[in-house]
C-alpha cells in the first residue's frame, strides 16, 4: 500500500523451494500432486514451489542446470505456462474438476518447419523457442499486393488456423503451411 508517508507491506508469505518428491494441495475437495518426472537427474537439478491462488494452483519450477522444462497432465497433454527471464517456468492450474498429478520433467526439443505458397510471394516464420510446451507464434507476410492469407495448414492440409499470427503451444515437431491465394483476374506471373 502506498501512503503518503511511505510504502506500508503486508501479508507477505515467503514460500520455499522443494526438492525432489511430490508436493500436495488441496482445491476445494480436489487434490492436485505436484511430482518431477522420472528423468535421470532431475531430482538433484528441479526446485519446484506449490501454492493456491484461489481456485487456481501456481507451481513455480527452477532448473539449476537451466534446461527448459514443462508440466504435463497426462500423457501429451501440458499446462499453459510463462517462463521468466530468469528460467523460473510458473504453471497455472485452473478449472480443476478432480484429482490430478502435474508433472514437471524436461522439456524437449521440437522441430518446427514452416513454408509458404511462394508463387504469391508470401514467406512463413515462427517466432519463440522450439521446446515441447512452449508457446511459438507463427506470422505470414505477402510481398505481392494483391495476395490475400488464407490460413495455415498442416502437412497434410488440414486447416489449423485462418488467424494470422498464429499462436500454439507446441507439443510435437510440426510442420505448417501459409495459405495465400490471388484474387480472381489477377495472374502471378513468377
Amino acid at each position: 500500500t502506498i501512503e503518503d508517508t511511505g510504502i506500508k507491506v503486508s501479508g507477505v508469505g515467503v514460500g520455499e523451494w522443494g526438492e525432489g518428491g511430490s508436493q500436495q494441495v488441496q482445491v476445494g475437495a480436489h487434490t492436485v500432486t505436484v511430482k518431477l518426472s522420472e528423468d535421470t537427474g532431475i531430482a538433484d537439478d528441479v526446485l519446484t514451489n506449490v501454492k493456491v491462488d484461489g481456485k487456481n494452483v501456481i507451481i513455480k519450477a527452477y532448473s539449476v542446470s537451466g534446461q527448459h522444462l514443462k508440466c504435463s497432465l497426462g500423457e501429451g497433454v501440458f499446462s499453459p505456462l510463462n517462463k521468466t527471464s530468469n528460467l523460473v517456468y510458473t504453471f497455472t492450474l485452473s478449472n480443476i474438476a478432480s484429482d490430478i498429478t502435474a508433472t514437471i520433467g524436461y522439456a524437449k526439443p521440437v522441430t518446427v518447419n514452416v513454408s509458404s505458397n511462394s508463387a504469391v510471394y508470401g514467406t512463413a516464420k515462427f517466432v519463440g523457442d522450439s521446446y515441447e510446451g512452449e508457446q511459438v507464434t507463427f506470422t505470414a507476410t505477402t510481398k505481392n499486393e494483391y495476395s490475400k492469407f488464407i490460413g495455415w495448414q498442416d502437412a497434410d492440409g488440414k486447416t489449423l488456423s485462418t488467424e494470422n499470427p498464429y499462436n500454439v503451444a507446441l507439443h510435437s515437431s510440426i510442420s505448417v503451411k501459409a495459405d495465400f491465394e490471388l484474387p480472381e483476374g489477377v495472374i502471378d506471373i513468377n
